[in-house]
Protein backbone atom coordinates (compact mmCIF):
# COMPACT_ATOMS: atom_id res chain seq x y z
CA UNK A 1 0.00 0.00 0.00
CA UNK A 2 1.22 3.49 -0.74
CA UNK A 3 0.69 5.83 2.18
CA UNK A 4 0.07 9.73 1.52
CA UNK A 5 0.90 10.58 4.93
CA UNK A 6 3.34 10.15 7.54
CA UNK A 7 3.70 11.22 11.08
CA UNK A 8 6.78 12.57 12.10
CA UNK A 9 8.87 13.31 15.00
CA UNK A 10 11.08 16.54 15.20
CA UNK A 11 14.45 16.09 16.33
CA UNK A 12 15.39 19.92 17.50
CA UNK A 13 11.93 20.70 19.18
CA UNK A 14 11.21 22.03 22.80
CA UNK A 15 9.58 19.17 25.40
CA UNK A 16 6.00 20.95 25.14
CA UNK A 17 6.49 20.78 21.38
CA UNK A 18 7.93 17.08 21.20
CA UNK A 19 4.64 15.37 20.10
CA UNK A 20 3.90 13.56 15.93
CA UNK A 21 2.72 15.92 13.68
CA UNK A 22 1.15 14.67 10.61
CA UNK A 23 3.16 15.60 6.93
CA UNK A 24 2.10 15.24 2.85
CA UNK A 25 4.58 12.72 1.55
CA UNK A 26 4.91 14.35 -1.78
CA UNK A 27 4.40 11.59 -5.14
CA UNK A 28 8.13 11.48 -5.92
CA UNK A 29 9.15 10.06 -2.24
CA UNK A 30 5.97 7.63 -1.78
CA UNK A 31 6.95 4.47 -1.44
CA UNK A 32 10.81 5.20 -0.66
CA UNK A 33 9.84 6.73 2.50
CA UNK A 34 9.36 4.43 5.92
CA UNK A 35 8.90 4.03 9.27
CA UNK A 36 12.19 5.22 10.99
CA UNK A 37 13.68 7.26 8.01
CA UNK A 38 15.19 10.54 8.54
CA UNK A 39 13.58 13.46 6.95
CA UNK A 40 13.83 17.16 6.22
CA UNK A 41 10.21 18.83 6.68
CA UNK A 42 8.95 22.92 6.69
CA UNK A 43 8.23 23.57 10.63
CA UNK A 44 6.61 26.48 12.32
CA UNK A 45 5.37 29.86 10.41
CA UNK A 46 8.59 30.38 9.13
CA UNK A 47 8.61 27.06 7.51
CA UNK A 48 12.05 26.74 9.20
CA UNK A 49 13.36 23.46 7.62
CA UNK A 50 14.04 20.76 10.55
CA UNK A 51 14.97 17.37 10.57
CA UNK A 52 12.58 14.62 11.62
CA UNK A 53 11.87 10.91 12.34
CA UNK A 54 8.70 9.25 10.55
CA UNK A 55 6.91 7.54 13.35
CA UNK A 56 3.97 5.75 11.17
CA UNK A 57 2.94 5.79 7.69
CA UNK A 58 -0.70 7.28 7.51
CA UNK A 59 -3.83 7.05 4.74
CA UNK A 60 -5.01 10.20 5.91
CA UNK A 61 -4.26 12.58 8.65
CA UNK A 62 -5.34 12.44 12.03
CA UNK A 63 -7.15 16.03 11.16
CA UNK A 64 -8.54 15.81 7.45
CA UNK A 65 -9.61 19.66 7.55
CA UNK A 66 -5.72 20.91 8.88
CA UNK A 67 -3.85 21.16 5.95
CA UNK A 68 -0.49 19.22 5.89
CA UNK A 69 2.53 20.36 5.06
CA UNK A 70 4.91 18.17 2.23
CA UNK A 71 8.51 16.58 3.27
CA UNK A 72 10.86 18.41 2.21
CA UNK A 73 13.10 15.60 1.78
CA UNK A 74 14.49 12.14 2.47
CA UNK A 75 17.86 11.59 4.05
CA UNK A 76 20.50 9.07 3.78
CA UNK A 77 19.19 5.27 4.34
CA UNK A 78 22.49 4.60 6.46
CA UNK A 79 20.37 6.58 9.23
CA UNK A 80 16.98 4.84 9.04
CA UNK A 81 15.93 3.89 12.30
CA UNK A 82 15.30 0.07 12.91
CA UNK A 83 11.78 -0.41 15.02
CA UNK A 84 13.30 -1.56 17.51
CA UNK A 85 15.53 1.56 17.59
CA UNK A 86 12.65 3.83 17.42
CA UNK A 87 10.81 1.68 20.20
CA UNK A 88 14.05 2.54 22.35
CA UNK A 89 13.53 6.35 21.33
CA UNK A 90 9.96 6.29 22.53
CA UNK A 91 10.54 4.17 25.94
CA UNK A 92 13.35 6.65 26.90
CA UNK A 93 11.49 9.25 25.78
CA UNK A 94 8.34 8.02 28.42
CA UNK A 95 10.34 7.10 31.17
CA UNK A 96 13.44 9.56 31.26
CA UNK A 97 11.06 12.91 30.53
CA UNK A 98 13.55 13.49 27.54
CA UNK A 99 12.47 15.12 23.93
CA UNK A 100 12.13 12.34 20.94
CA UNK A 101 14.86 14.34 19.78
CA UNK A 102 16.78 13.94 22.80
CA UNK A 103 16.27 9.83 22.31
CA UNK A 104 17.20 9.85 19.09
CA UNK A 105 20.81 11.22 19.54
CA UNK A 106 21.66 8.94 22.69
CA UNK A 107 20.87 6.28 19.93
CA UNK A 108 22.71 7.65 16.50
CA UNK A 109 26.36 9.26 17.09
CA UNK A 110 26.14 13.12 16.75
CA UNK A 111 29.62 12.92 14.84
CA UNK A 112 27.05 11.21 12.28
CA UNK A 113 24.59 13.29 12.61
CA UNK A 114 26.72 16.87 11.84
CA UNK A 115 28.03 15.10 8.92
CA UNK A 116 24.72 15.62 6.83
CA UNK A 117 24.75 17.59 4.09
CA UNK A 118 21.97 18.74 1.60
CA UNK A 119 22.23 17.76 -1.97
CA UNK A 120 20.42 18.72 -5.42
CA UNK A 121 20.36 15.44 -7.71
CA UNK A 122 19.78 15.65 -11.27
CA UNK A 123 16.39 13.65 -11.90
CA UNK A 124 17.08 10.65 -14.51
CA UNK A 125 13.30 9.50 -14.33
CA UNK A 126 11.71 12.96 -15.30
CA UNK A 127 14.18 15.18 -17.31
CA UNK A 128 12.15 18.04 -18.52
CA UNK A 129 11.38 18.51 -22.50
CA UNK A 130 12.63 21.78 -24.44
CA UNK A 131 9.20 23.33 -24.01
CA UNK A 132 10.12 23.23 -20.11
CA UNK A 133 13.68 24.22 -20.81
CA UNK A 134 12.78 26.91 -22.66
CA UNK A 135 10.76 28.62 -19.82
CA UNK A 136 14.37 28.67 -17.78
CA UNK A 137 16.03 32.06 -16.61
CA UNK A 138 19.34 32.70 -17.30
CA UNK A 139 19.97 31.62 -13.95
CA UNK A 140 18.26 28.79 -13.76
CA UNK A 141 19.13 27.18 -16.72
CA UNK A 142 22.90 27.85 -15.84
CA UNK A 143 22.26 25.95 -12.66
CA UNK A 144 20.48 23.34 -14.09
CA UNK A 145 23.49 22.41 -16.55
CA UNK A 146 25.74 22.39 -13.65
CA UNK A 147 23.65 20.01 -11.65
CA UNK A 148 23.13 17.50 -14.69
CA UNK A 149 26.66 17.55 -15.43
CA UNK A 150 28.07 16.83 -12.13
CA UNK A 151 25.43 14.76 -11.25
CA UNK A 152 24.64 15.42 -7.76
CA UNK A 153 26.06 19.06 -5.98
CA UNK A 154 26.01 19.89 -1.99
CA UNK A 155 23.80 22.93 -1.95
CA UNK A 156 26.51 25.15 0.25
CA UNK A 157 28.74 24.98 -3.26
CA UNK A 158 25.57 25.61 -4.68
CA UNK A 159 24.83 28.97 -3.01
CA UNK A 160 28.66 29.91 -3.24
CA UNK A 161 29.17 29.22 -6.87
CA UNK A 162 25.50 31.14 -8.26
CA UNK A 163 25.05 33.62 -4.76
CA UNK A 164 21.99 33.44 -3.03
CA UNK A 165 19.57 33.55 -5.66
CA UNK A 166 20.06 29.87 -6.23
CA UNK A 167 17.12 29.18 -3.91
CA UNK A 168 14.69 30.54 -6.56
CA UNK A 169 16.41 28.85 -9.19
CA UNK A 170 16.56 25.66 -7.20
CA UNK A 171 12.58 25.56 -5.83
CA UNK A 172 12.04 26.29 -10.13
CA UNK A 173 13.75 22.64 -10.80
CA UNK A 174 12.14 21.01 -8.18
CA UNK A 175 8.74 22.19 -9.44
CA UNK A 176 9.17 20.88 -12.49
CA UNK A 177 10.84 17.73 -11.47
CA UNK A 178 14.53 18.49 -13.20
CA UNK A 179 16.37 17.84 -9.67
CA UNK A 180 15.15 16.24 -6.24
CA UNK A 181 16.78 17.12 -2.89
CA UNK A 182 18.34 14.50 -0.72
CA UNK A 183 20.29 14.61 2.27
CA UNK A 184 23.56 12.45 2.86
CA UNK A 185 26.44 12.01 4.52
CA UNK A 186 29.25 13.91 4.06
CA UNK A 187 32.08 11.93 2.72
CA UNK A 188 35.14 13.20 5.13
CA UNK A 189 38.25 11.69 4.88
CA UNK A 190 38.04 8.14 5.90
CA UNK A 191 40.04 6.08 8.44
CA UNK A 192 42.15 3.34 7.32
CA UNK A 193 43.82 0.47 8.75
CA UNK A 194 46.67 -1.38 7.26
CA UNK A 195 46.00 -5.26 6.71
CA UNK A 196 48.69 -7.47 4.87
CA UNK A 197 48.65 -10.55 2.82
CA UNK A 198 51.53 -12.99 0.90
CA UNK A 199 52.18 -11.64 -2.22
CA UNK A 200 53.93 -14.76 -3.19
CA UNK A 201 52.76 -18.24 -3.30
CA UNK A 202 52.47 -20.04 0.71
CA UNK A 203 54.90 -22.59 -0.47
CA UNK A 204 57.75 -20.37 -1.64
CA UNK A 205 56.85 -17.99 1.68
CA UNK A 206 57.62 -21.25 4.19
CA UNK A 207 60.64 -21.97 1.77
CA UNK A 208 62.19 -18.10 2.38
CA UNK A 209 60.80 -18.20 6.45
CA UNK A 210 62.55 -21.75 6.44
CA UNK A 211 65.95 -20.30 4.59
CA UNK A 212 65.65 -23.04 1.78
CA UNK A 213 64.17 -20.63 -1.40
CA UNK A 214 67.22 -19.71 -3.53
CA UNK A 215 66.58 -16.91 -4.96
CA UNK A 216 65.44 -14.55 -1.88
CA UNK A 217 67.73 -15.16 1.39
CA UNK A 218 66.31 -13.21 4.93
CA UNK A 219 68.44 -12.77 7.73
CA UNK A 220 66.02 -11.14 10.00
CA UNK A 221 64.37 -13.81 12.04
CA UNK A 222 61.51 -11.49 12.32
CA UNK A 223 61.16 -10.95 8.86
CA UNK A 224 60.68 -14.52 8.44
CA UNK A 225 58.28 -14.98 11.31
CA UNK A 226 55.95 -12.67 9.65
CA UNK A 227 56.14 -14.75 6.26
CA UNK A 228 55.35 -17.55 8.38
CA UNK A 229 52.26 -16.36 10.12
CA UNK A 230 51.21 -14.61 6.26
CA UNK A 231 51.22 -18.21 5.14
CA UNK A 232 49.42 -20.20 8.31
CA UNK A 233 46.86 -17.85 8.76
CA UNK A 234 43.18 -19.18 7.56
CA UNK A 235 42.19 -15.58 7.03
CA UNK A 236 42.30 -13.40 3.56
CA UNK A 237 44.76 -11.30 5.38
CA UNK A 238 46.25 -9.96 8.53
CA UNK A 239 45.59 -6.50 9.98
CA UNK A 240 49.01 -4.58 11.21
CA UNK A 241 47.90 -4.76 14.29
CA UNK A 242 47.88 -8.45 14.62
CA UNK A 243 50.92 -9.27 12.38
CA UNK A 244 53.06 -6.92 14.72
CA UNK A 245 51.51 -8.63 17.82
CA UNK A 246 51.77 -11.96 16.44
CA UNK A 247 55.07 -11.86 15.42
CA UNK A 248 57.10 -8.62 17.58
CA UNK A 249 57.31 -7.04 13.91
CA UNK A 250 57.71 -3.16 13.57
CA UNK A 251 55.64 -1.23 10.99
CA UNK A 252 59.04 -0.72 9.73
CA UNK A 253 60.29 -4.68 9.51
CA UNK A 254 56.58 -5.19 7.44
CA UNK A 255 57.19 -2.49 5.24
CA UNK A 256 61.01 -3.59 4.08
CA UNK A 257 59.11 -7.27 3.17
CA UNK A 258 56.40 -4.85 1.15
CA UNK A 259 59.43 -2.72 -0.64
CA UNK A 260 60.77 -6.53 -1.49
CA UNK A 261 58.09 -7.75 -3.16
CA UNK A 262 56.87 -10.70 -0.65
CA UNK A 263 53.98 -8.78 1.25
CA UNK A 264 50.97 -6.81 -0.22
CA UNK A 265 49.73 -3.93 1.66
CA UNK A 266 46.59 -3.53 1.74
CA UNK A 267 44.88 0.06 3.29
CA UNK A 268 41.00 -1.08 4.23
CA UNK A 269 38.74 1.54 4.79
CA UNK A 270 36.87 1.79 8.43
CA UNK A 271 32.91 2.26 8.32
CA UNK A 272 32.26 4.79 10.85
CA UNK A 273 28.90 5.93 9.12
CA UNK A 274 26.63 3.46 10.54
CA UNK A 275 25.11 2.69 13.75
CA UNK A 276 26.28 -0.58 14.28
CA UNK A 277 29.75 0.36 14.54
CA UNK A 278 32.37 -2.16 16.38
CA UNK A 279 29.86 -3.16 19.32
CA UNK A 280 32.50 -5.70 20.42
CA UNK A 281 31.96 -9.03 22.30
CA UNK A 282 30.38 -9.12 25.45
CA UNK A 283 32.33 -10.22 28.39
CA UNK A 284 30.27 -12.59 31.19
CA UNK A 285 30.97 -11.34 34.32
CA UNK A 286 30.83 -13.00 37.99
CA UNK A 287 28.92 -11.05 40.02
CA UNK A 288 30.41 -11.16 43.78
CA UNK A 289 28.22 -12.44 46.91
CA UNK A 290 26.96 -8.79 47.94
CA UNK A 291 26.13 -8.07 44.01
CA UNK A 292 24.08 -11.07 43.89
CA UNK A 293 22.39 -10.29 46.70
CA UNK A 294 21.53 -7.15 45.63
CA UNK A 295 20.36 -7.86 42.44
CA UNK A 296 18.20 -10.44 43.84
CA UNK A 297 16.66 -7.84 46.14
CA UNK A 298 16.41 -5.61 42.76
CA UNK A 299 14.45 -8.51 40.42
CA UNK A 300 12.07 -8.95 43.65
CA UNK A 301 11.10 -4.78 43.46
CA UNK A 302 10.69 -5.34 39.70
CA UNK A 303 8.52 -8.94 39.53
CA UNK A 304 5.99 -6.78 42.54
CA UNK A 305 4.53 -4.66 39.97
CA UNK A 306 4.46 -1.46 42.08
CA UNK A 307 6.54 1.69 42.12
CA UNK A 308 9.22 0.83 44.69
CA UNK A 309 12.65 2.57 45.33
CA UNK A 310 16.00 0.96 46.34
CA UNK A 311 19.38 2.76 46.85
CA UNK A 312 22.68 0.86 46.43
CA UNK A 313 25.79 1.24 48.40
CA UNK A 314 28.88 0.65 47.44
CA UNK A 315 28.63 -2.83 46.00
CA UNK A 316 30.68 -2.18 42.61
CA UNK A 317 33.30 -4.47 43.78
Amino acid sequence: MIFEYAEIHLLDTPYFLDKGYDYFIPADLRGEIKVGSLVSVPFGMANRRQMAVVSALKERPLDPAMPCKPIISLCDEKLTLTDEQLKLCFFLKEQTLCTFGEAQRAIIPSAVMSQLVEVYVASERDEPDENTISTFDRSTLSVYEYIRKQGSVRFDLLKSRFGGGVDASLRKLRECGAVFRTHVIRNKEEKTENHYKLNISRERALAIAEGTDLDVKLRSLTHRAVLRALADTEEAEISEVELCEATGASHAQIKALVDKGLVLKLALKVDRSTVDEYIGTPREFELSAQQSEALGTLEALVDSGEPRAALLHGITG
